[in-house]
């Protein structure tokens, strides 16, 4: 009787050893149709790093896995145990990556992607300070007013042209090319232009308004001048038929020609070149 015990518990124990051997393998083929199922939810893929954080964890729960399954089987030896777990680590490492690398191809045209609409970005950018140089003085609402504006361009750009907007192209545009900054790194530059052009902006109020002087002078001045020409002109018309009843034509002639006269000159004295 105690014969046939011995071999039922060795049966179970030979059992056992093939289940954790099998075990081995299906658990590198269930990370694999992870892998291969595995779907980010949207637009934009992961980017390496985000790739291997999702992927870690997922290999963490396989290893989990592989432990409370291979517990069960207590009539294994630990040595065997020992060895099997090593051989589902190894086969574990060999599977890290491959989640990238499943995105790799979409996640390098994303990233140049993100280059080309950022260096569209500081393009614009370099245009709209150009822009400023035309506006300067102002006021202080309507400079704050211009760089809301320019931003908000920006950011109906990126909405309207990257994967998921703004909130897509923050996973890849931490490493742009050229020295290019990324979008937040942009924004406080941005930012930091404004309180330079608000500074601009109030120095260049005296030399404004000493040119509004200057040229408010000189339409005055031309003003007055039409003013005093439109006057002699109206003055030399009435005189040119005016008669005095007592005066020959000869002698009125003449009168007529010296109040012309004087009338110019006390004009020409009023008239500033």
């Amino acid at each position: 009787m105690g014969r046939r015990k011995f071999v039922l518990i060795d049966f179970k124990k030979r059992e056992e050893r093939a289940a954790l051997q099998k075990l081995v393998p299906e658990i590198g083929m269930e990370l694999d149709k992870w892998l291969h199922d595995y779907d980010c939810g949207d637009a934009t893929p992961p980017n390496e790093s985000e790739a291997k954080e999702v992927e870690e964890a997922r290999i963490a729960e396989f290893l989990l896995e592989y432990d409370t399954r291979a517990g069960q089987l207590r009539r294994v030896d630990a040595d065997e145990h020992a060895e099997r777990r090593v051989q589902v680590i190894k086969n574990l490492d060999k599977r890290r990556g491959r989640l990238f690398r499943k995105y790799s191809d979409q996640v390098s045209a994303l990233k140049n992607q993100a280059a080309d609409t950022m260096q569209y970005c500081v393009d614009t950018f370099g245009g709209f300070e150009e822009s400023l140089g035309d506006v300067l003085p102002t006021s202080e609402a309507e400079l704050d007013k211009a760089f809301e504006g320019h931003l908000e361009q920006i950011r109906n750009y990126i909405e309207s042209t990257f994967p998921d907007g703004l909130a897509g192209m923050d996973s890849y545009d931490d490493a742009l090319p050229d020295g290019l900054p990324a979008y937040p790194a942009f924004k406080e530059m941005v930012e930091a232009k404004k309180e330079e052009y608000k500074a601009k902006n109030t120095e260049a109020i005296p030399g404004a308004v000493e040119k509004v002087k200057a040229s408010s002078k000189d339409m005055f001045k031309d003003v007055i001048n039409k003013a005093v020409e439109t006057a002699i002109e109206e003055i030399v018309e009435d005189l040119s038929d005016d008669v005095l009843p007592y005066l020959d034509e000869a002698t009125m002639q003449g009168l007529r020609d010296e109040l012309i006269a004087a009338a110019k000159e006390y004009g020409a004295s009023r008239i500033e070149s």
